[in-house]
């Protein structure tokens, strides 16, 4: 991480209040906590395509991301942001749910392939790469149901009442191994 720039925290999900605690939107639910928990509000730029919402933690400023659009097109607000506010590659990271992953787990990690995830696939196509960091959220295996189903539903409620918990797992990841607070 470039520490002359800010980092952006993007949180994916879709946009509404139907799909508040729907497992898709797992990313955006820890950065709206996190900004908050900074005492850091949101505020809709309409140009950028998401809710922005600016903090620093230890010493490193932070620009907070909630997309606009619907998870397939998150890349447009996440290359504008970059854009708009000079940040390098190395200064982003996304954070979105993944079917591979088991509940309450997440992997930081650079790069590698979308795992049919289609907001990923998004911010790859927009910023013609791959090689961007990611912190992916487990939301359980999916069973029989179709993926699209599967990730549209709501968490349990013996799942929400763990949001706190993988709320700050993801939190105290970013700090350590992103921000490399002690």
């Amino acid at each position: 991480m470039n520490k002359d720039h800010p980092l952006l925290l993007v949180g994916l999900g879709n946009p509404g209040l139907e799909y508040e605690m729907t497992r898709h939107n797992i990313g955006a639910y820890v950065i709206y906590h996190f900004a908050n928990a900074l005492g850091a509000s949101f505020k809709e730029k309409k140009d950028l395509h998401g809710f922005l919402a600016k903090g620093v933690i230890e010493g490193q400023k932070v620009i907070f991301l909630l997309p606009t659009t619907f998870m397939n097109l998150s890349g447009n607000a996440v290359a504008k942001c970059m854009d708009y506010f000079s940040i390098p590659l190395e200064n982003l990271l996304v954070l979105s749910d993944d079917t591979y992953i088991p509940f309450l787990d997440v992997r930081l990690k650079v790069g590698g392939s979308a795992g049919g995830h289609n907001g990923l696939k998004d911010i790859e196509a927009k910023l013609k790469t791959k090689d961007y960091p990611r912190l992916r959220i487990g939301i359980g295996e999916k069973t029989e149901e179709d993926l699209a189903d599967f990730v549209l539903q709501a968490f349990t409620k013996r799942e929400q009442e763990k949001m706190d918990d993988i709320t700050d797992k993801c939190i105290q990841e970013i700090k350590t191994k992103v921000i490399g607070a002690s």
